[in-house]
């Protein structure tokens, strides 16, 4: 199966709230899928800014990140992510969700849903990434339970 083939083949592994269309009834805002070229061209100028390790990982060593957090109580947990994403992104701000597997399409939507349903969507998948273009920031989630937020590395050097 082809990268294009497998992208986005099990949308039905997203969060629920992702799922339930527009989002308006749920008080969400929009909610959008990228397709494989648009989640590749924002991953472009997000997450492979930065080195990548054999499982997928970002490269922290030489501490390129700005935030770190470990966790292990999913209550201590929940509250430690959401003041993480509330100090490096706005609420306001529109961020996109790439995974960590090609099974499921990326996503955009406002930071505050993301806020809210932190928990619900490392549920579903804890290996991912949250993009915020405006905030130049970038989150990394691991399945560990470590929490990264850094600042996206300027143009490389021609």
């Amino acid at each position: 199966m082809t990268q294009r083939n497998s992208y986005g083949s099990r949308r039905d592994f997203l969060p629920a709230f992702m799922k339930s269309g527009a989002g308006a009834a749920d008080g969400h805002t929009e909610i959008q899928e990228l397709s494989l070229d648009e989640s590749r061209a924002l991953e472009a100028v997000s997450l492979n800014r930065f080195p990548q390790l054999p499982g997928g990982e970002i490269g922290w060593a030489g501490g390129s990140y700005s935030e770190r957090l470990w966790y292990e109580d999913d209550a201590e947990g929940m509250r430690q992510i959401a003041e993480l994403l509330a100090r490096n992104i706005r609420q306001g701000a529109q961020v996109v969700i790439f995974w960590g597997t090609l099974v499921m399409p990326s996503v955009r939507l406002a930071a505050y849903d993301v806020v809210r349903h932190v928990e619900e969507i490392l549920d579903e998948f804890p290996h991912f990434w949250v993009y915020s273009a405006e905030d130049r920031k970038l989150i990394e989630f691991l399945p560990d339970g470590q929490v990264t937020a850094a600042v996206i590395p300027g143009e490389p050097s021609a």
